[in-house]
């Protein structure tokens, strides 16, 4: 397994961050444009209630799995990093499936009672899954990590942000163009706002 330097893992790590950084500029400045006061209020409501619990489970899942991997492979064994992964993707993945799962059934008390916007219901759950998926991702960039190869966590976070940016803006202007379509599948009271919101 050919390692990196610290210098150049670092560099590769810092040009990622502010790639994403920028891309998330990017992604934020139009997506208000596009969304208005209203709909970015339904926005960042989802994310209000998904950031508290995606740094909780996300934040030391990295740091474990590459601490244990590193070990492992300082000894080189093999094998045991190969079993770290599989049972570190197990187990966040069964981690993130539950916080998933609570978030779901979360959205329509927390949007309802805790933040008085009911009809950001949909973007919680349209976000839902980014539990999942960030625990499965930060297992994955901490098993790289500990293997000292910092190129597969920045490609991972370019990519995030490129998908947000090109995905978010194509599916919440896809929402904003094509009312007919997409109100047919709501009760008739749910302003488009909130649907464009979800679809971001």
């Amino acid at each position: 397994m050919k390692q990196q330097t610290f210098w150049k893992g670092s560099a590769i790590l810092l040009i990622s961050a502010m790639l994403t950084k920028v891309l998330g500029a990017c992604f934020k400045i139009p997506l208000t444009n596009v969304l208005g006061g209203t709909g970015m209020g339904y926005f960042s409501t989802a994310y209000g209630l998904l950031l508290p619990v995606y740094a909780l489970s996300v934040t030391g899942l990295s740091a474990a799995v590459s601490q244990t991997v590193s070990r492992a492979a300082a000894l080189r064994r093999w094998k045991e990093v190969r079993c770290i992964r599989r049972a570190a993707l197990l187990a966040c993945g069964v981690l993130g499936l539950l916080l998933s799962c609570g978030i779901l059934l979360l959205a329509e008390p927390f949007t309802g009672q805790v933040a008085k916007q009911p009809y950001a219901v949909f973007s919680v759950l349209a976000i839902a899954p980014a539990a999942l998926f960030g625990c499965l991702t930060a297992v994955e960039r901490g098993y790289w990590e500990g293997l000292q190869t910092m190129t597969p966590t920045a490609v991972s976070q370019a990519a995030e942000a490129v998908a947000k940016l090109a995905l978010g803006l194509l599916l919440c202007r896809w929402v904003l163009t094509h009312p007919e379509q997409v109100c047919m599948l709501v009760p008739a009271d749910v302003p488009l706002a909130a649907l464009a919101a979800a679809a971001a």
